[in-house]
């Protein structure tokens, strides 16, 4: 126990002070007071850095959704209106709204492979209608409440909409 207590105490002292040890921190006069003092300070670090990186990742991913808001096009002469999702919530809400995966693309969405827009009747901008998935530059899926396909009236104003936003429509 005393072994493994002073290597744990050797190894944080190490990792503390950049692998330089002085003699009066070899030997602490205290090894089980000292030993819990280190490793307390190397946990609140590393929470610190997990905090920090989960706060990096929070905002990496603010601008990724912050940069598809110019595609937001709500008008209120048109039947149909997009509305882009501020966050990953947003779209997770959307895919059990809709009763489809669409939360299961968040990680697509963070490596920037996919993205994700929310088409709504103009009249209701809050009840999910059609999800749109757009792919390089392309809406390259468009589906409603349990997958339903887009009906012709949907399809004419997602063309519109992708003309409008010089986006390809496959």
């Amino acid at each position: 126990w005393v072994l493994d207590n002073y290597a744990d105490y050797l190894e944080a002292e190490l990792f503390l002070r950049d692998g330089k040890l002085r003699k009066v921190n070899k030997y602490p006069s205290n090894l089980v007071q000292m030993h819990h003092n280190r490793t307390s300070v190397i946990k609140d670090i590393e929470r610190e850095k997990a905090r920090l990186k989960d706060e990096a990742e929070k905002a990496r991913e603010h601008k990724i959704y912050e940069s598809y808001q110019h595609l937001t096009d709500i008008n209120k002469r048109s039947e149909f209106s997009m509305i882009v999702p501020q966050c990953a919530d947003d779209v997770i809400d959307e895919g059990n709204r809709m009763g489809h995966c669409v939360g299961g693309y968040i990680g697509s969405i963070r490596k920037e492979k996919t993205f994700i827009l929310f088409m709504r009747k103009t009249e209701k901008l809050d009840l999910p209608f059609i999800t749109v998935e757009l792919c390089d530059g392309k809406i390259c899926t468009a589906l409603g409440r349990h997958n339903r396909r887009w009906e012709p009236d949907e399809k004419l104003w997602l063309e519109k909409y992708a003309d409008k936003h010089n986006l390809m429509y496959t």
